[in-house]
């Protein structure tokens, strides 16, 4: 979105028979301005948390509690220096939608998009499982929210 200078129209012109247009157009502008900025509020933004466990071991780890925002998790991407694992993002104790992460020494990529909402409030966790001599376990969670 481009921002310029809006002109306030002068007294003088607004007496003029060119005066109507003008504060007319004054006000178009504003009420461009205006939507362009409400579509961007709108839209949101998205963020991540990134978690490093050195000895991971099963069970639950937070990524957050009693959040004072809504957040969409959509993704989890993880990796560890050696061994294996499986880690499924949770809210509350619902798992998210789609698979649970199977984590080596590739990076595994999981998209969320059904049982992913976090409500202000609540708990979201990662849970480890499956765990064969994992070390160095990152875990990036992504999520989108609003901006008020």
């Amino acid at each position: 979105m481009a921002i310029r200078k809006l002109q306030v129209p002068s007294s003088s012109t607004i007496g003029t028979p060119e005066g109507s247009d003008v504060v007319l157009s004054f006000y178009n502008d504003i009420d461009k301005f205006a939507r362009s900025v409400k579509d961007v509020l709108d839209a949101g933004y998205d963020d991540d948390i990134a978690l490093v466990i050195q000895f991971p071991e099963d069970g639950d780890y937070p990524i957050f509690l009693n959040s004072s925002f809504f957040r969409a998790i959509t993704q989890i991407t993880a990796i560890c220096s050696s061994g294996s694992c499986t880690v499924t993002g949770k809210i509350g104790s619902t798992p998210l939608g789609g698979d649970p992460n199977s984590v080596t020494t590739s990076e595994s990529v999981e998209e969320h998009d059904s049982d992913n909402e976090a409500p202000i409030g609540s708990d979201g966790f990662i849970t480890v499982s499956s765990n064969s001599g994992c070390e160095n376990l990152v875990v990036s969670v992504k999520y989108h929210r609003d901006y008020v």
